[in-house]
């Protein structure tokens, strides 16, 4: 990352660090709303750990959704393509460190079935807010 767009990066999340700053609990632990910041790119917050404010140092490695897309090109019969997913950064799971003390602070994981589960449960209760006039 150059240090360019490290610096755009910095001064684009520090709202967004002020606002997660808020939502923190008393014991400064972040409330779920600020776990969903935790993507594919870097983020700007305060480390857990050594408390410093940092820009994390994001990751790949692989997970269920790596496995699941070899697995079906397997099954499709594409074996000499079951390794692509195990070399695409799109598809493997991104874990966020601190640079500082190097701890884990997060990851994120492609394959999660809460996130369809909730999109389709919103869909559900907008269909079920219809009213008669």
């Amino acid at each position: 990352m150059t240090s360019e767009e490290r610096i755009h990066l910095v001064s684009q999340k520090v709202g967004e660090d002020e606002e997660c700053t808020k939502q923190a609990g008393a014991d400064g632990a972040e409330s779920s709303d600020a776990e969903t910041a935790f993507e594919d790119v870097p983020v700007y917050i305060t480390c857990p750990y050594c408390h410093e404010k940092i820009v994390t140092r994001t990751s790949f490695k692989s997970g269920k959704y790596t496995y699941w897309t070899s697995a079906c090109l397997c099954i499709f019969q594409c074996y000499c393509c079951m390794w692509i997913p195990f070399i695409m950064d799109g598809l493997k799971n991104v874990v966020h460190t601190c640079p500082k003390c190097g701890e884990k602070i997060s990851e994120y994981s492609r394959f999660r079935v809460d996130r369809i589960w909730n999109k389709k449960k919103k869909h559900r209760q907008a269909q079920h807010n219809y009213t008669r006039g």
